[in-house]
């Protein structure tokens, strides 16, 4: 039953990813991805590595940019099951980790500048509409908010505090 229900995570993973267009942040990364490096100025580098191999063997589309993500977020399931097994979990524990591992959507919070120069506004308000769907579509609305500051590319004050908000609603 177990692998019935990984194998079924894995498929809507999968088909997550070829059916939902690659958002604006996705695609940023794939610029940087372009020139994989130790560090990068305002992101760590494993992103762009994972993306750059992604790419590399799947091509540049929106598998080839979301294939480490899928990989880590299966493979992180996977590693979960077997210390449960390690640690004689039963089963039980085992089908509750699973359960917790597709536990989506979860809450997020995207907060963008209306003057950031890094990402095209119309982009990200076509990202915004499409998240807010999956969420209302999901039966959970209220998990998703994303806004819009009147400032560039930064994380100032006001949206830390809302950040911290948000954490302290869902943590």
């Amino acid at each position: 039953m177990l692998g019935v229900v990984f194998a079924f995570s894995t498929a809507l993973a999968c088909w997550l990813v070829l059916t939902v267009p690659v958002f604006a942040q996705e695609a940023y990364y794939w610029t940087y991805a372009q020139h994989p490096d130790l560090s990068y100025f305002d992101h760590p580098p494993m992103v762009a590595w994972l993306i750059a191999v992604g790419t590399k063997v799947l091509g540049h589309g929106a598998l080839g940019v979301r294939l480490g993500t899928v990989l880590c977020g299966v493979g992180a399931t996977w590693a979960g099951l077997l210390l449960l097994r390690r640690f004689d979990g039963d089963a039980t524990a085992q089908k509750a980790w699973l359960v917790a591992s597709l536990a989506m959507p979860t809450p997020m919070l995207v907060i963008n500048g209306t003057k950031d120069g890094l990402f095209d506004l119309d982009g990200v308000k076509s990202s915004f509409a499409k998240l807010n769907a999956c969420y209302a579509k999901a039966g959970v609305p209220d998990h998703c908010a994303t806004r819009f500051y009147e400032t560039p590319h930064e994380f100032n004050t006001e949206m830390q505090a809302e950040a911290w908000a948000w954490l302290k609603r869902f943590v």
